[in-house]
């Protein structure tokens, strides 16, 4: 009897942990490969001077890669989530104005498209797919501008899809949280109110529109959020618009998403496409209801919430 990859075993307990069926796995794989080739196909424009750079531009590409990290978390696939958290690294420090995006630099990342994209053709994990070298590749280019931040988590492999790196004080158990809890059904609110108060302030809004208006609120009351933890499926505007809008709110006020509030997306639907559009709307995690003390105390502890 031929023995299991341990990509196989991974994927077998992602399946458990997700209650996602082999046919929607396939469905996430298949979203990933969506979004890398419309990445291979941007980098390739720079890489050949066919295109100009645009703050859009490199937006774009950075939500790609966010994407395909996101869902390879949800996958426990963790080649990939290195590798595309690796590729998110450089665009962020191509977003933040710390790097150029040159021909060179896209040519890296188009290596690093490549093997993601052989990764996403092995669906069942049947191969141990050797990405080390366009890692390396990716780090190299990422150590001349190093800092602690970065080492720290070019070091670590993160879990619940961790947002590009960023410089955070909120480290201490001690320091009170400002949270807000989007959730329209009762029992879900008050689950989630009862374990984030004792780590601070938490506010509820029972739609996308309350919450979009109360982050606003915040914001120019120089007293922004620094968590939000968003539902999914609500009446009218939806969690994954209602970041999309407060992601926007941000970029007006000259905040990149990797520094500022941190969104976790709740939803009890298993739904292969609400995690990557979760993530493409830049959020921070993704955890399926009933949500677990530890999978939210651990997903806090990840983004520097809470020690």
């Amino acid at each position: 009897m031929r023995q299991k990859t341990k990509g196989q075993i991974e994927q077998e307990q992602a399946m458990q942990a997700s209650g996602l069926l082999r046919d929607e796995i396939a469905l996430l794989y298949e979203e990933c490969k969506e979004k890398l080739a419309e990445v291979e196909n941007d980098l390739m424009d720079i890489a050949q001077d066919r295109a100009a750079i645009s703050q859009e531009f490199i937006n774009r590409v950075f939500r790609a890669f966010h994407s395909v990290k996101g869902a390879a978390a949800y996958l426990l696939h963790e080649p990939m989530k290195r590798l595309s958290h690796a590729a998110e690294n450089v665009l962020s420090e191509v977003r933040e104005g710390k790097m150029v995006l040159t021909a060179d630099l896209a040519e890296a990342l188009l290596a690093a498209v490549s093997r993601l994209k052989e990764m996403g053709e092995d669906i069942d994990r049947e191969l141990e797919i050797d990405f080390h070298t366009e890692l390396e590749s990716l780090n190299a280019i990422l150590k001349p501008k190093s800092s602690a931040r970065v080492e720290l988590n070019l070091a670590a492999s993160i879990d619940l899809g961790e947002a590009a790196p960023a410089v955070s004080n909120r480290t201490s158990s001690a320091r009170r949280l400002k949270m807000l809890v989007v959730e329209d059904e009762l029992t879900s609110r008050l689950v989630l109110q009862d374990l984030l108060s004792k780590y601070g302030e938490c506010h509820v809004a029972v739609t996308g529109e309350e919450a979009v208006k109360a982050f606003r609120m915040a914001l120019a009351d120089a007293a922004p959020y620094e968590l939000i933890c968003m539902d999914i499926r609500m009446p009218g505007m939806d969690g994954v618009e209602a970041v999309s809008q407060i992601r926007a709110v941000e970029t007006d006020d000259g905040v990149l998403s990797s520094n500022g509030v941190k969104i976790i997306m709740q939803t009890g639907v298993e739904e292969p496409k609400d995690v990557v559009a979760s993530y493409h709307a830049l959020c921070d995690a993704y955890l399926v209801k009933p949500i677990k003390k530890s999978s939210l105390l651990d997903a806090l502890s990840k983004m520097g919430l809470i020690a």
